[in-house]
């Protein structure tokens, strides 16, 4: 079960969502985060490193699909923490084609994060 954060920065509110003993993996997961947001009544979505399985970095796989497609649906602005000491190259095809965008973005640091969600 996801144990969201309501956290606020530069007067911006957001969701925050950190790992728990399951991964997410499935549209069901991708529901229950679009579902934390509108039930605190927020858009945007910070995604600790953790939260999902090692296949949301690859762009053509089934999970990576699944969740950008629901969050665009949604209107979902979400920022995903990217663990650290991660090789860069395992998610560079993911970078590539997400953060020209301005729904969907990966971070190496938890400041950057916080400070896109919070611009309009």
């Amino acid at each position: 079960m996801l144990q969201p954060k309501i956290s606020s920065h530069f007067n911006g509110v957001f969701a925050e969502v950190f790992p728990t003993s399951r991964q997410l993996t499935s549209d069901l997961d991708a529901n229950d985060l679009i579902a934390v947001c509108r039930e605190n009544l927020t858009q945007k979505l910070l995604v600790h490193p953790g939260v999902f399985v090692d296949e949301i970095y690859n762009p053509k796989s089934a999970e990576a699909t699944s969740f950008l497609q629901k969050f665009d649906m949604y209107s979902i602005k979400a920022a995903i923490l990217v663990p650290s000491g991660t090789d860069r190259s395992k998610y560079e095809d993911m970078l590539s084609v997400t953060n020209m965008g301005t729904q969907f973005r990966f971070f190496e640091d938890e400041s950057s994060a916080r400070i896109w969600l919070t611009l309009d």
